[in-house]
Parts: structure tokens; C-alpha cells; sequence
């Protein structure tokens, strides 16, 4: 796991994923893995050129459905991180 992260903020489903969008997710787990970190070590939101980058050294030309979909679950995982329950400064894992 990258420093900074912990299992609080990698994101989580609830019940199963229909085999359609099992990729989609799949995208998102790895592009989420090398998002930035901002001040206090607190994980920055995916930005369209971090996307784009992703997108160029994996050979992806996205839809735009596709675009929308990842913006949003990144948007939702940003919201559940600056929920109450994100983690302390104390519980992000060292280098």
C-alpha cells in the first residue's frame, strides 16, 4: 500500500458489480492508486491530466460515458474522505 493510504480511503462496494462495468471499476482501483497527495498527506482528487496520462501509457481512448463515470467515483470517494470518518492524520501508514 502507498504511504498515506489506508484502507479508510480506498474505495469499497456493497454488493456485487455487473460483469459490464467490472472494467470500469478496475480502471478506477488503479488509477486511484496513483493519485496525488496533497497538504497533510491527504489524497488529491484525479485530475483530467492525470486521466489522460493513464489513459496514453495504457493505450485507453475513453468515452465520454466513461470519463463521466470515473469523475464520479472519484467525486463520491473525495465526499466519503472528508466524511467524519476519514482517517486522522495519526492513522495515515508511514513510508
Amino acid at each position: 500500500m502507498r504511504p498515506g493510504i489506508t484502507k479508510k480511503l480506498m474505495p469499497k462496494i456493497d454488493r456485487p458489480l455487473r460483469p459490464e462495468a467490472e472494467f470500469l471499476w478496475a480502471w478506477y482501483l488503479d488509477l486511484s492508486a496513483s493519485r496525488q497527495m496533497g497538504g497533510m498527506g491527504f489524497p488529491q482528487p484525479l485530475g483530467f491530466a492525470e486521466i489522460w496520462a493513464w489513459c496514453q501509457l495504457h493505450g485507453i481512448a475513453l468515452k465520454s460515458w466513461q470519463l463521466r463515470t470515473l469523475r464520479l467515483l472519484d467525486m463520491h470517494q473525495m465526499k466519503a474522505m472528508m466524511a467524519k470518518d476519514a482517517p486522522t492524520k495519526e492513522e495515515l501508514v508511514d513510508g
